[in-house]
């Protein structure tokens, strides 16, 4: 299923690589490569993200070791990308 990134997604990732880069240029590649599996298991199960309670048609897939959380939305046609968040902030009102 094709991946779709919202602007808010986009700018969420390039503030997340901006961050990493300054902090810890050897990771950047491991987080890249950890974002590439989350979006292969989601283009080809796309059910498989944590359902969000107080919004069932958003789902989440944390990334791990890192304080990020990628938020999408199915739909018929495509996956819609909405967030990739930082935990470290306060928690997103999804």
């Amino acid at each position: 299923m094709r991946i779709i990134y919202t602007e808010d997604a986009l700018a969420d990732l390039e503030t997340a690589h901006t961050f990493i880069l300054q902090k810890w240029p050897d990771v950047l590649d491991m987080f890249d490569r950890r974002l590439g599996e989350i979006e292969r298991m989601i283009s080809e199960h796309p059910e498989s993200g944590h359902k969000l309670l107080q919004r069932p048609s958003v789902r989440s897939v944390p990334f791990g070791h890192y304080p990020y959380v990628f938020f999408y939305r199915v739909s018929h046609s495509h996956i819609e990308v909405l967030r990739i968040y930082n935990t470290s902030r306060r928690p997103w009102r999804a």
